[in-house]
């Protein structure tokens, strides 16, 4: 009869310290008869010791130590076990830490079980590992108006090993000053141990100047009385943004323009460009006058009279004091001749040969006021 079910087992074997454990297995019948066995159980480490540079790398690696200063191993190379601690790790070569150049260490250890590590070869390059010291000069974020120039503030670097001379400085730009935008400009300076550093600046484009608005025609304008007023337009200039692009921003009133009322009207014109710069107003006067009620002097002091009238096209103004201007406009406002007056002399002769005939309307002014008539001239 199968008994196995009956069998004791007692003893404690912890995996994780070495030593030897006796394991005891025991079981008595059901006449009282009792049997013993014990099993030796021996926890050991077949396991060896692993090297590996700080930077993660087994068998071999390759680090930098400064010339001058001491080289500390324990600094570059560890050892790890799965059981020891404190593992002692033996070195065969050396270096010169004065003189730059290539050197091989090699390191072993044993754990305390008797298992010895694979060898590391560590090569240890002295140089200068000290990288350049580099600052801005200026502010590190910069922004300028497009469509100038950029003056460029430049860096300043050294080295605590190295000379300025060997020291060399590139930079690198997407700067663009005709466009719209942010860039980078990035200054690297790297010294004859390639060791590198890299500092940038950003510079922001924009647009910071509003347009410049300039009437075109007359201003003031004189309009006749009941024809549809026409505006003559406006430049549009500005450092960035074309007139294509500025025209369909431009903001005007020429509703407030009444042909069928006599007075002055203002017509301002306002525009602000894509980056919210707004121009400063300009206003087109228009002087609704009704040109056909024959002779309007508002100074009849001047005793200002236009003959022949009608004429073929020559006429004269006589005058006796303090007349400026003579302007001759077309039946619908325009003007179409403008003389300058000789101040000696009381009498200007106009020539408007050159015109269709048809209706005109002659306007003096001087001293702050006016004298309009109409004329006709027939050929």
């Amino acid at each position: 009869k199968d008994i196995t079910n009956l069998i004791s087992i007692s003893g404690n074997v912890n995996k994780s310290i070495i030593g030897t454990y006796p394991v005891t297995y025991s079981i008595t019948d059901a006449f009282g008869f009792t049997a013993r066995k014990i099993r030796t159980v021996i926890v050991m480490d077949t396991t060896s010791p692993v090297i590996m540079s700080v930077n993660g790398k087994t068998f071999t690696d390759t680090v930098r130590s400064q010339i001058g200063s001491a080289f500390n191993a324990q600094n570059a190379v560890m050892a790890t076990d799965n059981y020891w601690s404190n593992l002692q790790l033996t070195q065969t070569g050396a270096i010169n830490v004065n003189l730059k150049g290539y050197y091989t260490l090699l390191f072993n250890t044993t754990d305390g079980s008797g298992n010895q590590a694979v060898p590391f070869r560590l090569v240890v390059k002295v140089d200068n590992i000290i990288p350049p010291i580099v600052s801005l000069i200026g502010e590190s974020d910069i922004t300028v108006d497009v469509n100038t120039t950029y003056y460029e503030p430049g860096v300043n670097f050294s080295s605590v090993y190295y000379s300025y001379g060997s020291l060399v400085l590139s930079t690198t730009s997407n700067l663009d000053m005709t466009k719209l935008g942010t860039y980078t400009n990035t200054y690297c300076v790297s010294d004859p141990s390639n060791n590198v550093v890299c500092l940038s600046r950003i510079i922001h484009v924009v647009d910071q100047i509003a347009p410049v608005i300039t009437l075109i025609g007359d201003d003031p304008f004189i309009l006749s009385r009941y024809h549809a007023y026409s505006d003559q337009g406006v430049m549009i200039t500005d450092n960035y943004y074309t007139e294509a692009q500025l025209k369909p921003l431009l903001v005007v009133h020429y509703s407030r323009v009444r042909n069928d009322v006599p007075g002055v009207y203002y017509i301002p014109f306002d525009v602000t460009d894509p980056s919210g710069n707004i121009a400063n107003t300009v206003i087109r006067t228009v002087n609704v006058i009704d040109m056909f009620e024959g002779v309007n002097i508002v100074n009849s002091n001047n005793k200002i009279s236009i003959y022949p009238n009608p004429n073929n096209g020559k006429f004269t103004v006589d005058y006796e004091s303090g007349v400026q201007s003579i302007k001759v406009y077309s039946s619908i406002g325009a003007l179409v001749k403008e003389c300058i007056v000789n101040r000696n002399s009381k009498s200007t002769e106009i020539d408007m040969t050159g015109m269709n005939e048809g209706i005109y309307i002659v306007k003096v002014e001087g001293n702050g006021n006016s004298f309009t008539q109409k004329i006709t001239l027939i050929k």
